[in-house]
């Protein structure tokens, strides 16, 4: 601010004194003073080397010519410095070259900064044999660009590097994460590692054209691969395949098990925490609000593959309970959607599960079995054991003395 106050009234100087009348000074006297020098102020011979002053530039010429190795134009705002044969500028401004702000050392080495020109540059630090770039074009697709023959690095406390980008298209971070562009036409890879430089998960998409999607897979400590999950192609689902400790597969679920449309889960055991009956869907004939968990149901007579709540004793139609009563809930549940094998309600035909009783035929102790009563969806203690042949539910598992109630029972029809 000070060095532009300066200027300004020295250009004010020169143009209030000399705006018609050429001065030439040399050797320190004055030589002419004419109107052939058009208003400048020379410092120096006019045939050699000098500074010519006026009330727009400052500059040093040559016998007589601009474009020596400082100028200034006020009105332009340019501001050029340059040493000899042109090698170190620097040029403050919008005209010649679009700089608004250049610093060049040698050759094509430099930074440039065009806030509003017609060049490209909104920031470039650049080496001219094409090693170290940092470049904004707006021009070009560049918006920011990095370059470097030998890769990049990133450091922090001066010596700690966080990310690496390596010529070969390789990331970097830290010493566990690896990210990989393998080519073109060849699919990305993710790698993550342990600290002994190890990998554990690799992510990898296929190359184009080929026959499978994006793959996962994770490694144990003895670097086998235990786990993998596959995308596969357009033609089939993603598969799951989890291997024990040999690398030997042990589970597999596929979504399209080899090609059929069906999904599958293939393993050697299954154990199922979250409920303790085996169910499938039906549909009741029932009105919605009389069908409650724990209800016995039998075969609706009137309409084929339908249930209905029982209502008579020892029914031999009787197929299965109401599931859900009591919190105890399906472990499986099956069922076909969209076929006649499908319905809204669960019913639990094998397994234990609660079901609503009544003592109409005597307490009911622990081990008895249990069949249907004249009380709608209601089990009772199954005394007669010639009528109670295709009619039995299951066994108590809990008692009830009297009165009706909740028994636990192991569905096993008989």
């Amino acid at each position: 601010m000070k060095n532009t106050i300066c200027i300004s009234l020295l250009f004010l100087l020169l143009r209030s004194v000399s705006a018609q009348v050429g001065a030439h000074i040399e050797n320190g006297s004055q030589i002419t003073n004419d109107s052939s020098y058009s208003g400048n102020l020379i410092l120096g011979p006019v045939s050699g080397t000098n500074i010519a002053l006026d009330g727009n530039d400052i500059q040093t010429r040559s016998d007589n010519m601009p474009g020596g190795l400082l100028y200034v134009n006020r009105y332009a705002g340019d501001i050029s410095m340059l040493a000899a044969g042109s090698v170190g500028q620097l040029y403050l401004g919008g005209t010649t070259g679009n700089h608004k702000l250049t610093l060049n050392v040698t050759g094509n080495d430099g930074l440039t900064i065009n806030g509003d020109g017609s060049g490209n540059a909104r920031l470039r630090i650049y080496n001219g044999n094409g090693n170290h770039f940092l470049y904004d074009d707006s021009a070009a697709s560049n918006v920011l660009k990095l370059q470097s023959a030998s890769g990049l690095s990133f450091v922090v406390n001066g010596a700690d590097e966080i990310m690496k980008i390596t010529p070969s298209q390789k990331v970097i971070v830290g010493e566990t994460i690896e990210l990989l562009h393998n080519g073109p036409n060849d699919g990305g890879e993710i790698k993550i590692k342990n600290s002994a430089g190890s990998d554990r998960i690799k992510l990898f998409a296929t190359p184009t054209g080929t026959n499978f999607g994006g793959f996962m897979s994770m490694f144990n400590d003895n670097d086998d691969r235990t786990v993998l999950i596959e995308a596969e192609d357009s033609q089939k689902g993603g598969k799951i395949q989890l291997s024990d400790s040999t690398g030997t597969i042990s589970i597999k679920l596929d979504s399209d098990w080899n090609g059929s449309g069906d999904s599958r889960i293939v393993t050697d055991e299954i154990q199922i925490e979250g409920g303790s009956d085996l169910a499938e869907r039906f549909d009741l004939t029932n009105p919605v609000e009389e069908i409650v968990p724990g209800s016995l149901v039998s075969l609706d007579p009137k309409n084929s593959g339908k249930l209905m709540i029982s209502n008579q004793a020892y029914d031999r139609k009787i197929v299965g309970i109401v599931s859900g009563a009591n919190g105890i809930k399906p472990g499986i549940l099956m069922g076909q959607a969209g076929s006649e094998a499908y319905g809204d309600q669960l019913i639990t035909l094998s397994g234990r599960t609660y079901v609503k009783a009544n003592t109409t035929n005597g307490e009911i102790r622990i081990g008895d079995f249990l069949t249907s009563s004249d009380v709608s969806g209601e089990a009772m203690k199954a005394s007669r054991k010639k009528k109670s042949r295709g009619a039995i539910i299951g066994k108590a598992m809990s008692s009830l003395k009297a009165g009706e109630g909740f028994i636990l029972v192991l569905v096993n029809l008989q």
